[in-house]
């Protein structure tokens, strides 16, 4: 309906500074709607309607357990945090929650499986076992030196995202620098922009490079002004003086696209040759850098992972042909994306080896450390039981024989234990 036939019919010449706007939108309804002399309310269709849209808190108070079927109130768990002072032998087997400190920094960035536990539980409870106090001194260990890159293996479900989550955490306590890359898929999948370079010879991705300097600034932010650069260093028209500090080189390629990728380049070139501030490079699905991409060249061929830049840097530093000299390289391999994963660090079904650490090579030749995660104990699963109970993952608390159960049906998987007593949820 044009406005002259609404303002004839009508016969109302300022009819279109009455309208009425709904959800946004002015229509010809509305102007007839604003200028009739009827007060009807709307209808009660037109309500429902509109309740769509009311925004609901995204974790409720209450639950209705299945057992009793009555409305009951959610209580938190509070636990202790792990923390240098009680990460220690005789406080394995129990549970802690990360440093406050570290969740503040990590938030947002946990890998789905634990971000959609944490959610359920309401906190940030992991089991601390030997496998945590292991790395844990394996890393701090490399500190003042050069150690060899070490990758958490094992078949899926067996906490190795949870592992390397615990180790970052405890980490970032320290006067560290640290780099987390929690799902290194997101850099594959074909979700980002991409532009070949042919001075490279590689795709370029700048909100990925971006995506990475921003994740260095949130997390170190105090410690990159600590690092200068060292030498004058040019990207486009900007100059950084030998006494800069990184932290200028990481602001600029997180915010500026045009020089992203020279600017990751340069941030992993001096964290590489500085000796100032120890290193933690962690990345959560490293087997990922090898596999197939889901990106395609203009000849609808699928681009290997080793093809993208972002890629290519991560690779040189994982195969220490960019060494770091204060510091060490820490991934943990994944088994659940089958189509972007890779074997390069060994197979999916790899026999458990009968030391905890020992070395191995990747098809390139180039040395790593591995380490394979191991299923849980039955005394483990009785303490997570427990803990599980009282985050109400477990309505009615469990029986040790029931427990037993839920171990021998699970194998001890991690994973696996988790899902049989939240099947519920």
């Amino acid at each position: 309906m044009s406005r002259a036939l609404i303002k004839s019919n009508l016969g109302l010449s300022s009819s279109l500074s009455k309208l009425v706007k709904f959800r946004g939108f002015n229509t010809s309804s509305n102007v007839i709607l604003a200028n009739s002399s009827s007060s009807s309310k709307p209808t009660a269709a037109f309500k429902m309607k509109a309740k769509v849209y009311e925004r609901k808190p995204a974790i409720s108070k209450e639950f209705i357990n299945p057992v009793s079927w009555e409305l009951e109130k959610v209580n938190s768990v509070l636990l202790p945090e792990l923390s240098s002072v009680n990460a220690e032998e005789d406080n394995l087997n129990k549970v802690f929650s990360l440093p406050s400190e570290s969740k503040h920094k990590l938030e947002h960035n946990f890998p789905k499986r634990l971000a959609d536990e944490f959610l359920a539980t309401r906190e940030t409870g992991l089991l601390f076992r030997q496998s945590t106090l292991d790395i844990l001194n394996h890393v701090k260990a490399s500190k003042g030196k050069s150690a060899s890159p070490l990758i958490i293996d094992g078949v899926v479900g067996t906490g190795k995202s949870a592992l390397l989550l615990q180790i970052v955490s405890q980490i970032m306590l320290e006067d560290w620098l640290v780099i987390y890359l929690p799902e290194v898929k997101s850099l594959v999948n074909g979700s980002r922009p991409y532009n070949y370079s042919a001075s490279e010879g590689l795709y370029l991705q700048p909100t990925a490079a971006a995506h990475i300097l921003a994740l260095a600034l949130k997390f170190n932010k105090e410690t990159l002004s600590k690092i200068s650069l060292g030498e004058v260093i040019k990207i486009g028209p900007h100059t950084y003086s030998e006494d800069s500090n990184l932290g200028q080189i990481v602001t600029l390629g997180s915010k500026d696209l045009n020089f992203s990728h020279q600017c990751l380049d340069k941030f992993l070139l001096v964290i590489s040759q500085q000796t100032k501030v120890p290193v933690l490079i962690a990345i959560d699905e490293i087997n990922t850098l090898y596999g197939t991409s889901e990106y395609y060249n203009t000849e609808s061929r699928l681009l290997k992972c080793t093809e993208l830049s972002v890629i290519k840097s991560l690779v040189k530093l994982v195969e220490e042909k960019q060494v770091l000299k204060n510091g060490i390289v820490l991934g943990a391999t994944s088994w659940v994306d089958k189509g972007l994963v890779s074997d390069a660090f060994g197979p999916k079904d790899l026999a458990k080896p009968a030391a905890r650490i020992h070395q191995a090579s990747l098809p390139s030749g180039a040395k790593f450390d591995r380490y394979y995660t191991q299923l849980y104990s039955q005394a483990e699963t009785q303490v997570l039981a427990k803990y599980y109970h009282e985050a109400s993952i477990i309505y009615e608390e469990l029986t040790p024989q029931e427990v037993t159960k839920k171990f021998l049906v699970s194998s001890g998987n991690p994973h696996k234990f988790y899902l049989s007593c939240a099947r519920l949820l």
